[in-house]
């Protein structure tokens, strides 16, 4: 439930644990900075029952994955290929032997094709119900050996009455966005936006996404240098609207 003023506040739309650790982040850069955590969705972990004996290396996208595979309590020793440093982290707490592509799908299909040059290993994407581009189908495409396993998914949320009346009246003046799904399930919500509302997108994909679902022609959209956390942090606290 959203409390107090959203004067001058940046929206966080993860999911609620997520939104938090974000929020924990950012104000230790600029403690003075008002965030409002509005989940657009939550995560349910789905179990994974397959064996893992026969699969040489793991390929994961996002930290539920990691998280899926954790808590389904099956053990895995080769390599897992993560996307980003930030899921690479989760997996390397969780104990397992975490590479990261530090980027986009297009970065972790060069990472393994950098290491694996060989056809006869067997790789596992562990994925969500819904994805944005065919990380396995491209890898097929290259004579890899790559199964798919659903192993989370997204339920979408309701944002608050109070938080779209305060987009609209220019309290909220810009919000995160880290995928193209969270920007189309946001103008699910938001019929369109101010002129002065800032989009900070985790990627130019994402950035892109945001202009072709808002009705706005000049619409604000900033993107970090590298697509992390860390680096989404930074651009939010040197961002001028929320600098008193």
């Amino acid at each position: 439930m959203v409390t107090g003023s959203l004067n001058r506040s940046l929206l966080v739309t993860r999911p609620l644990k997520d939104s938090m650790s974000f929020s924990k982040e950012v104000h230790r850069l600029n403690k003075s900075l008002n965030i409002v955590c509005g989940p657009l969705f939550e995560i349910k972990i789905l179990p994974i029952k397959k064996s893992l004996f026969k699969t040489d290396a793991i390929i994961v996208t996002s930290s539920n994955a990691v998280k899926s595979l954790e808590k389904s309590n099956i053990g895995f020793s080769g390599p897992m290929y993560c996307i980003g440093s930030a899921t690479a982290e989760v997996a390397k707490k969780a104990g397992f032997l975490a590479v990261s592509a530090d980027g986009n799908s297009f970065d972790l299909q060069k990472l393994i094709r950098n290491i694996i040059h060989t056809n006869n290993q067997r790789l596992l994407y562990l994925r969500g119900q819904e994805i944005f581009s065919d990380l396995a189908g491209d890898l097929r495409k290259q004579n890899y050996f790559v199964d798919e396993i659903v192993c989370y998914k997204k339920e979408k949320q309701t944002l608050e009455r109070k938080v779209i009346e305060g987009i609209a009246e220019k309290q909220i003046l810009g919000a995160t966005f880290f995928s193209k799904q969270t920007v189309n399930l946001f103008f699910d919500q938001v019929i369109t936006v101010p002129k002065e509302f800032v989009a900070f997108c985790m990627s130019k994909e994402v950035a892109r996404e945001f202009r072709l679902c808002t009705t706005r022609t000049n619409v604000e959209t900033r993107v970090p240098k590298v697509p992390n956390l860390k680096a989404m942090c930074k651009l939010i606290i040197a961002a001028p609207e929320f600098i008193a």
